[in-house]
């Protein structure tokens, strides 16, 4: 009877298992896809950049369509030299942090 019973514990889990993969895979399919890497249209000029600055403007971005801006409205300069860094490094590990200059 125990054998029995072991047995059909591990098909019940084997058969979770494989439906845990279908859905996985049903769920990868419909995922959007990302941007092609090379866009013509956005593709800057073979010249560039003429000098060493960097501009952003009224930049926001959110980790995936439908959920809150989490950089909103962000605006800097970067110049020539200049030297930039994060000022949050939330889930980056402790040893590593020390490390960045």
């Amino acid at each position: 009877m125990t054998d029995r019973l072991a047995m059909f514990v591990r098909n019940v889990s084997d058969l979770e298992t494989n439906i845990v993969a279908v859905e996985r895979i049903d769920e990868y399919s419909n995922t959007q896809s990302e941007a092609p890497w090379d866009i013509p249209e956005t593709k800057p000029s073979a010249d560039w950049p003429r000098e060493g600055h960097v501009t952003i403007a009224k930049y926001s971005n959110r980790y995936r369509p439908g959920l809150d801006l989490v950089l909103k409205q962000i605006s800097c300069g970067i110049k020539a030299g200049e030297k930039v860094r994060p000022r949050s490094f939330a889930g980056l590990p402790r040893n590593l942090r020390d490390k960045i200059p």
